[in-house]
């Protein structure tokens, strides 16, 4: 089949389907970062770059059987702007629902952060839904996801999986946890070599590293307050940006 792969990173989404067994006659990707690109060139040798995805002409291009895409999370992300759709990055979804309506695929399917479904209190997923029904005749399915089912991580992400056509697909959600298999021995082993670690912020990007906390950073209990405090930096530092608590 024909795929369009929409802000592709480094193919997550294609190398997803081709693990579960689909080929595709003519690939397509488009996205910005050049190191993205050029390891996607790498990984998917027969696959065409289009360019900015507001650069993408449907004419020129095969009707795509399928559209993945991971818009921009920064104005969604709990970390982030929080200015929603509204904002430069993840207002892109529009260009996203432009092609989709251009070129009508038989299935589309994105993913975002958690944060989706929570911005300008909840208006930006029904604006989401909005535009989506406004396409016409798609079936659509969705939950939010957690990679801690199935990986040493804990990152939610909603999915969301669109048919085309008048008779309903297939029921694709929900999943749970007892989906996947979970290998709690090797979990329990790794665990035991583990130092406690408190994660923290690095940079603007909303990107957290862990560090050891050590005892002789620990700041004590503030009165009424069931959390402790540490400060990283040193004992009783009064700036409160490098304090954890």
């Amino acid at each position: 089949m024909v795929i369009l792969d929409l802000f592709s990173g480094t193919g997550g989404f294609a190398k997803g389907f081709m693990e579960a067994g689909y080929t595709f006659d003519t690939h397509y990707f488009c996205e910005l970062d050049k190191y993205a690109i050029a390891n996607y060139h790498y990984n998917f040798k027969h696959a065409h770059y289009v360019g900015k995805i507001e650069e993408i002409n449907p004419q020129k291009l095969k009707r795509p059987d399928l559209i993945t895409f991971g818009f921009p999370c920064q104005d969604l992300s709990m970390a982030g702007s929080r200015t929603g759709l509204a904002g430069k990055r993840s207002g892109l979804f529009f260009e996203a629902i432009r092609l989709i309506q251009a070129f009508k695929p038989s299935v589309f399917v994105f993913e975002n952060v958690k944060g989706l479904c929570s911005t300008n209190e909840g208006r930006d997923f029904e604006i989401v839904l909005k535009e989506i029904a406004d396409l016409g005749l798609y079936h659509c399915q969705w939950q939010l996801l957690n990679t801690s089912w199935f990986l040493p991580q804990n990152r939610e992400r909603l999915y969301f999986v669109g048919h085309l056509g008048s008779t309903p697909p297939p029921q694709i959600f929900p999943f749970t946890e007892s989906n996947f298999r979970h290998p709690k021995g090797i979990e329990k082993k790794a665990q035991t070599i583990l130092a406690p670690t408190i994660d923290r912020s690095v940079g603007n990007g909303g990107h957290y590293s862990p560090y050891v906390v050590e005892v002789d950073k620990k700041l004590g209990r503030p009165k009424s307050r069931n959390y402790e405090q540490y400060d990283p930096n040193g004992h009783n530092n009064r700036s409160v940006r490098h304090r954890v608590y």
